[in-house]
Order: structure tokens, then C-alpha cells, then sequence
């Protein structure tokens, strides 16, 4: 993936994580946990 992609892609989360609120953000941060995990 580009660097644009991937910049964008963070935008739009981080966006949606103020929108929904502390419940989503604890969720993300489990999503990132695993992601970096993966790699």
C-alpha cells in the first residue's frame, strides 16, 4: 500500500473513533495490539 493509503485509511479511523466515543476507541486499540502482533 502507499503512504497516502495508509495515511488516509488512519484519518478516517481516528475520525470515526471521536465520533463513536471511548467505547470504540478501547476496541481499536485492541485492533492495533493484534495488527502489530501480526506483523
Amino acid at each position: 500500500m502507499s503512504i497516502r493509503a495508509v495515511l488516509l485509511f488512519l484519518l478516517i479511523m481516528i475520525a470515526i473513533a471521536i465520533a463513536a466515543g471511548p467505547g470504540f476507541r478501547r476496541f481499536m486499540a485492541r485492533m492495533l495490539g493484534i495488527s502489530r502482533r501480526d506483523r
